[in-house]
């Protein structure tokens, strides 16, 4: 029995190259591949018994990126400025076969990047110039999926994949297995908790849009540190208490670009409504790196002890 994908591909124009593995996450492992001609990565569902996850909970995760980049992919083509370009899935219970299709990057992914943790042929070294460029790529994609409706609720390094393209890195927001409706949030486990808000690890609210800005945040502090953020912490509940019981923050590099600084300081603030929208973020990160509005510059950055 196959299920209804909300974008089905056509078998015979895909091929899976299975010697091809490009990745592997918890819950599936993702392989090159071509569809009507064009390079893509599939994304392929598996079970995982060290993480307790079945194959169940992995075919679950793909629909709802089928659910989401499938809605998404009805709309203009500018929607996919910043989010992942989607061919579509195959999910076919009576053969155990369950997949998507999504845009190959050929630059890996921003985690890659800015920790160097791979050795990508002709990729260049990190500098603002390109960071900036793929930053506000991934405003754009956050911008896209809140005007939708949708909550992505895991945004870190590892789900921001890098294209090269005429010597620019540009950014693309992938990984939307645990994306909700606007409409359909309930209580929901945390995934990342070192990108996660203070108000969801206290589980006074469920995901909601400022809860995608404080991962933003983060992702720009590790962008600007070219390190993790809170590596420094031993266990979650010491973590909590000090995002939250003590709203302290890590120290922002000194040799931040300001702009970046102040929009990290106004996208990790302690209360969400103090936060900026997803608008907001791509606006301000449309204008050179050294324009900075007369309210991003009331966020200045703070020192903690």
């Amino acid at each position: 029995m196959r299920s209804s994908a909300k974008l089905e591909l056509s078998l015979k124009d895909l091929i899976i190259d299975e010697e091809k593995e490009l990745g592997e996450g918890s819950s599936s492992r993702v392989y090159l591949g071509t569809y009507q001609k064009k390079l893509v990565a599939v994304k392929v569902a598996r079970s995982n018994s060290r993480l307790n996850i079945t194959l169940k909970d992995s075919v679950h995760w793909l629909e709802i990126e089928d659910e989401v980049l499938g809605q998404l992919a009805n709309n203009t083509e500018e929607v996919h400025t910043g989010l992942v370009g989607y061919y579509g899935a195959w999910f076919d219970y009576s053969k155990n076969d369950f997949f998507i299709a999504i845009e190959y990057a050929n630059a890996g992914t921003l985690k890659n990047w800015i920790f160097k943790e791979d050795e990508i042929k002709d990729l260049p070294n990190f500098n603002w110039g390109l960071a900036y460029r793929i930053v506000y790529d991934v405003a754009m994609g956050l911008y896209w999926l809140h005007k939708f409706n949708f909550i992505h609720g895991d945004i870190k390094p590892a789900n921001i994949l890098l294209n090269k393209e005429a010597g620019q890195l540009h950014g693309k927001i992938c990984d939307f297995g645990f994306t909700k409706s606007v409409d359909k949030i309930g209580k929901d486990e945390t995934y990342s908790p070192i990108y996660t808000a203070p108000e969801v690890l206290l589980k006074y609210l469920n995901l909601h849009t400022k809860s995608d800005i404080y991962s933003f945040a983060c992702v720009l502090f590790e962008i600007a540190k070219q390190a993790g953020i809170y590596e420094s912490f031993a266990s979650l509940d010491s973590l909590k208490d000090y995002i939250t019981a003590k709203n302290y923050r890590e120290n922002i590099p000194s040799d931040t670009p300001k702009k970046i600084a102040h929009l990290i300081t106004w996208g990790w603030e302690k209360e969400p409504e103090n936060r900026p929208t997803a608008e907001r973020l791509k606006d301000e990160l449309s204008t050179p790196m050294e324009n900075i509005s007369e309210e991003l510059e009331k966020h200045t950055p703070i020192t903690y002890r």
